[in-house]
């Protein structure tokens, strides 16, 4: 019961005060206060859901495109044929071998060096304060590279291991000499008969083979043939000799043979720098998704596996 007292005073002082029959149940107010909320999250589920549907028919459109514009050109050719000048002709199977070596370098390479770094900086943390630092740095550069654009790594692949800085570069012309191994090079001449003669040659730098009786001329089984020289104006030979005539003026082109084990520094544009351009790719996701994981290990298991040794 209010005091008829107070209630004067509030009057006369210009109060509103509540009633009683002006108070709200309390499941009234609730009520009042979430569902605004709850609507609110209901139309952003659907927008959420109809966004995704949107994504997923587009995505199923472009694969029902490419299906129904490639398969009927899918053949056995196309798959096991390289290159060629005739468009027919030509096949994908240097570009299928190629991305398959590349992944699976990249894989011999990237999983036991990032799964042993994420042992390393989950199970063995540093407790003196300067290596905690460092422990720091190197946690804050995963976690910023795993978000780092991969046309970054492109040009980081680029500068260090195709080109490896510049190290070997000669001031000769800024030409780049790589050390190499597992290779072999050749002059090579085409005779008057067009047949194929292969002379071998020290380097890739080495002078130019000049046709001579005596050089060292093989075909291209590398068997030893012998080489006739004629002169500029003389007469074709008309009997076998003219698959082995080389008239004295020609010239040969630098070809070579490289052996399964070839390998240069700088590497190159090859298998190798495209397996560690994409190891730098995606060793920080395998560093991050190990680090992720040691860590929901219960504890009852890592005690386990302590107690057993």
């Amino acid at each position: 019961m209010s005091d008829p007292e107070v209630l004067r005073d509030d009057a006369s002082a210009g109060i509103d005060r509540p009633s009683a029959t002006d108070a709200l149940p309390l499941d009234r107010v609730e009520l009042l206060s979430v569902e605004p909320r709850r609507a609110t999250d209901r139309r952003f589920q659907r927008l959420c859901v109809v966004t995704a549907a949107c994504s997923v028919f587009i995505l199923i459109v472009l694969l029902a495109s490419i299906l129904t514009q490639g398969i009927p050109n899918l053949s056995w050719t196309l798959l096991t044929k390289g290159p060629e000048p005739d468009a027919a002709e030509a096949g994908i199977r240097p570009a299928i071998f190629g991305t398959l070596w590349v992944c699976s370098i990249c894989a011999l390479l990237t999983l036991p060096v990032g799964i042993a770094t994420a042992i390393l900086l989950e199970e063995y943390k540093p407790r003196h304060r300067l290596a905690q630092f460092f422990y720091s740095v190197v946690q804050l550069n995963i976690a910023n590279l795993a978000g780092v654009p991969s046309v970054v790594y492109g040009i980081l692949g680029l500068t260090a291991f195709v080109s490896m800085f510049g190290l070997f570069a000669t001031q000769n012309g800024g030409a780049t000499h790589p050390l190499e191994w597992g290779v072999r090079y050749y002059d090579q001449f085409f005779s008057e008969g067009d047949r194929s003669i292969l002379v071998p040659v020290e380097s890739a730098q080495a002078p130019s083979t000049r046709p001579t009786a005596t050089m060292d001329a093989r075909d291209f089984d590398m068997q030893p043939v012998a080489v006739s020289i004629i002169g500029e104006d003389e007469p074709l030979p008309t009997d076998d000799r003219l698959e082995y005539t080389l008239r004295s003026d020609a010239e040969a082109g630098r070809i070579s043979k490289k052996a399964w084990y070839y390998c240069s520094l700088p590497l190159g544009r090859g298998v190798l720098t495209g397996a560690l351009t994409l190891m730098l790719v995606v060793l920080p996701v395998i560093i991050i998704s190990s680090q992720e994981a040691l860590r929901a290990v219960p504890p009852s298991l890592r005690e386990g596996a302590l107690g057993l040794g």
